[in-house]
């Protein structure tokens, strides 16, 4: 087994606000749903909670595995993402469904040929004005699958309380958390 892998309470991440239109050329601007193609979707270092590299989490990620290879990835439960930029480059950051990005990039490392490959994911944007609070907040408000362990669901509790507003204050009092 791989050494697990703990996620840090302390996470100072800034992202600079990206634009869609850079990175897909959508039908309609109305939606904030889209299919990516799963080699532009990053993951955030640091920002998932989860502890990884568990047998519970192997596991886990196996079975959504064998789910996906035989039912198809559901297209009723979309990613979350944020556009932000790499640098000069609009990309998708994952903020919710690691998991199972996971186990469709293990599903597509694994592949035999092209055609077993999922070649992209159904997103759901977060709005531009979300804030790191906002999308640390959502890792709890918007996980509906595997429940998060007490230790997972603390440190979204640390790092929120850790999180500092624009006037370099506090962003929640004692009594907000």
């Amino acid at each position: 087994m791989a050494k697990m892998v703990l996620p840090s309470v302390n996470l100072d991440l800034t992202l600079a606000k990206g634009r869609m239109k850079a990175i897909t050329d959508a039908a309609s601007g109305k939606t904030t749903d889209y299919i990516v193609r799963v080699d532009q979707l990053r993951v955030l270092p640091g920002f998932n909670v989860r502890v990884r590299e568990t047998s519970d989490y192997r596991s886990h990620v196996d079975s959504l595995k064998q789910s996906i290879r035989e039912n198809g990835y559901y297209p009723n439960k979309p990613l979350a993402g944020y556009i932000a930029k790499d640098g000069d480059e609009d990309v998708i950051y994952v903020t919710d469904g690691h998991t199972r990005l996971e186990a469709v990039q293990e599903i597509n490392e694994e592949a035999l040929s092209p055609d077993e490959e999922i070649p992209g994911l159904p997103v759901s944007l977060k709005s531009p004005e979300s804030t790191m609070a906002d999308l640390t907040i959502a890792l709890v408000q918007d996980n509906s699958g595997r429940p998060l362990t007490p230790y997972e669901m603390g440190v979204v509790v640390q790092r929120l309380a850790n999180m500092k507003g624009e006037d370099d204050q506090p962003l929640f009092g004692k009594a907000d958390i």
